[in-house]
């Protein structure tokens, strides 16, 4: 990316589109030269002599003295016809504190939760709370105060600034000028920046100094190296991202947060990409100063970014702290799983001081004895551990040890791991009133049934065939297989399952053979194979319904509290949309500055 007009390329993030475009004609208009480092030149001078010109005008602190300042702007720009006018000057504080959201286009953004600054646009900004104003993220709307936090991420560090450090040092330096109480400056370029300041920097500034790794996560011993030298340039707030090659990477961020935190050292500790999803969410536990979340999903400014309404909707951040229970998903793949938004919803209807985050997990051994302390209390566990959980758990449940897998872990006070299965009585249940793997077959025979297994793997056909005393077939041979009547067909495979939803295990004609199609994939909610067995006069049951069922097993070894069936069956409303259920929830919500 250019320098062309990188300030209106900060608006771009920080204004909906007719502000932008009115702070953009201030600015002079879209910039066509061929000069870009002239135009960012001239474009910080006609800044700087705002600011100047402001510091001559009486404070405006005082927020009606500031409300009317910013009502006569707004009539002012609308008087404005020639953009080219170098008498229209902008007001030094009003692009970079973010008054004028239109009313209608007014989201909102919760304290400390940063927007889009792990690279991104070459400057951006962050909004935070500390001045009456309609918030920036639809899913909230209290009023909520607007601080910045400015950074210009160079491309050699994993954003787009192409340019020379000067005129990026002298954007960073005049955002403090003008308000910003937030920059980030890289490790790399810090003392450059510092010396470039000469002392100038605000007392109410804070400059973040980032070390951005995009290949994995070193040892806690270059974590800690890595700290000092952060320490040593004199940073208000450490930041360090690296990237996730496997989950318990993010163990050894987690060690340098609490590091920090017992020396009270502010920093800001994250490691990207899917597996270190829970670094984002988690991070107020173990001491981290702030979390980074988008404005909207397809946003993001890195990987395994979520939204930040997700991180207040569904994840409750803002009430997570040292004394949180964890629970979690255990799976892989894991992005797709509804779990965390019922069982969220779920501990904050009972007022459990208790978090649910997607593991993905590719060695479940290693991650339980990494992730050994009592406060990860449980997990749910879904494809592919649900047979090494049995060999993982201290104890294991008569039932899931004769089904031959786990789908629940419990984490006992003395730390020994107990593994129960709730698919066994989720999948028929979920079928009396209208089965997964082996636990559908299971309860499937306990109630009298003949089952037939078909499988893609003959031999696990087979195996599982042998334990229950049933055929086994291959899919092939299921599609040539005529039943007796009444037959069920319960599909426990992943086919079908998002993103792959036109895939589906077995014909449409084949169908026609059956009484009642159960397909376990509640993701999306109607399957094709449902969809093609009710075409075909089939009585169908959705794995929503088993969903529900076996997470209120679940919910009852997590918390040793009843789940009560209606209570669950209005918090499912919320999976397709996580605010259905929960309203505005910023009003009981306090900023963690």
């Amino acid at each position: 990316m250019s320098y062309h007009n990188f300030l209106a390329c900060v608006l771009d993030r920080a204004y909906p589109d007719d502000a932008r475009q009115r702070v953009q004609a201030r600015l002079g208009g879209s910039c066509r030269c061929n000069k870009p480092q002239a135009c960012v030149a001239r474009t910080v001078h006609r800044l700087k002599s705002k600011v100047a010109a402001s510091k001559a005008r009486p404070s405006i602190r005082d927020s009606s003295l500031r409300s009317q300042r910013a009502d006569q702007e707004d009539q002012d720009e609308t008087k404005e016809q020639d953009i080219t006018k170098e008498k229209s000057p902008l007001p030094g504080r009003r692009a970079w504190r973010g008054r004028g959201y239109p009313k209608d286009k007014s989201q909102d953004h919760p304290g400390k939760l940063a927007g889009n600054t792990e690279g991104g646009l070459p400057m951006g900004l962050h909004r935070s709370t500390s001045q009456q104003h309609k918030s920036p993220i639809g899913a909230v709307s209290n009023p909520q105060v607007i601080k910045w936090l400015l950074f210009g991420t160079p491309k050699w560090e994993g954003g787009e600034y192409e340019g020379d450090d000067e005129p990026r040092f002298e954007a960073l330096q005049l955002a403090m000028e003008l308000g910003a109480e937030y920059v980030d400056i890289e490790l790399k370029v810090a003392d450059k920046f510092i010396k470039f300041m000469s002392g100038k920097k605000p007392e109410n500034c804070k400059l973040i100094v980032s070390s951005h790794n995009y290949d994995n996560t070193p040892s806690a011993e270059e974590l800690a190296s890595l700290l000092a030298q952060i320490q040593a340039t004199g940073a208000d707030i450490v930041k360090i991202a690296t990237t996730a090659t496997e989950i318990v990477d993010v163990s050894r961020m987690f060690q340098i947060l609490v590091h920090c935190q017992e020396k009270q050292v502010p920093i800001i500790g994250l490691v990207m990409n899917d597996r270190g999803f829970i670094s984002r969410v988690l991070c107020p536990k173990f001491g981290g100063y702030l979390t980074f979340g988008s404005l909207e999903k397809g946003k993001e400014s890195a990987p395994s970014q979520p939204t930040a309404a997700d991180l207040i909707n569904v994840y409750n951040i803002r009430q997570i702290g040292p004394d949180t229970k964890v629970f979690g998903i255990i799976g892989n793949p894991v992005g797709h799983s509804k779990s965390p938004i019922l069982h969220n919803e779920a501990f904050r209807s009972v007022g459990l001081n208790a978090v649910y985050v997607p593991f993905l997990v590719d060695d479940l051994a290693k991650f339980l004895s990494t992730y050994s302390s009592p406060d990860f209390a449980g997990f749910s566990c879904t494809i592919p551990h649900k047979e090494a959980a049995v060999r993982c758990c201290d104890e294991v449940d008569p039932i899931a040890r004769d089904i031959g897998a786990v789908n629940t872990i419990i984490r006992k006070p003395d730390g020994k791991l107990v593994g129960y299965n709730t698919d066994y009585v989720g999948a028929i249940s979920a079928i009396e009133d209208g089965i997964r793997g082996k636990a559908l077959a299971y309860g499937a025979k306990e109630k009298g049934a003949r089952v037939v297994i078909a499988n893609r793997t003959f031999a696990r056909a087979q195996e599982l065939g042998n334990l229950i005393g049933g055929p086994a077939l291959t899919l092939t041979e299921l599609e040539n297989y005529h039943p007796e009547e009444g037959m069920i067909l319960a599909n426990t495979t992943a086919i079908g399952m998002h993103p792959n939803v036109n895939e589906t295990p077995l014909s449409k004609q084949a169908l026609k053979s059956y009484a009642v199609v159960f397909d376990a994939v509640y993701t999306p909610k109607e399957t094709r194979l449902l969809r093609e067995a009710a075409e075909c006069g089939a009585t169908v049951v959705s794995g929503l319904e088993m969903f529900i069922r076996q997470a209120m097993g679940q919910f009852e070894h997590f918390t040793g509290m009843p789940a009560v069936d209606d209570k669950f069956r209005a918090l499912s409303n919320s999976l397709d949309n996580p605010s259905a259920v929960k309203g505005d929830r910023s009003t009981s919500l306090k900023p963690r500055l």
